[in-house]
């Protein structure tokens, strides 16, 4: 994950990943929105930087991830952010986006 995400994967966040921690976004064994088991699968684990970690251990924010690398963030007044990995691979030059998918 580490190598998929590059940077934290928390908003507004370009810590590399070298020393984040390898958190699931659903917690592994517990139910998540839809239902199933949280699992340790590269759709649901991400590499946040430990200030993204304990924001959404403790901070009220929420995560989901809904495609391998893809990224969103809700925070604690509702607004969105994603986040989508940028892979460490030759030639690879899209940069990580990050926006707010609320209207302005």
């Amino acid at each position: 994950m580490h190598t998929r995400d590059q940077t934290c994967i928390g908003p507004a966040c370009e810590h590399l990943t070298r020393g984040t921690d390898l958190d699931h976004t659903v917690n592994h064994g517990e139910p998540g929105p839809d239902g199933r088991l949280g699992t340790t699968t590269d759709g649901n684990l991400g590499s946040p930087c430990r200030r993204a970690h304990d924001s959404k251990t403790h901070g009220g924010w929420h995560l989901n991830q809904p495609t391998p690398g893809t990224f969103v963030w809700t925070s604690p007044t509702g607004r969105t952010y994603r986040i989508d990995a940028r892979p460490l691979v030759p030639g690879w030059t899209q940069r990580r986006s990050q926006r707010s998918l609320d209207p302005p």
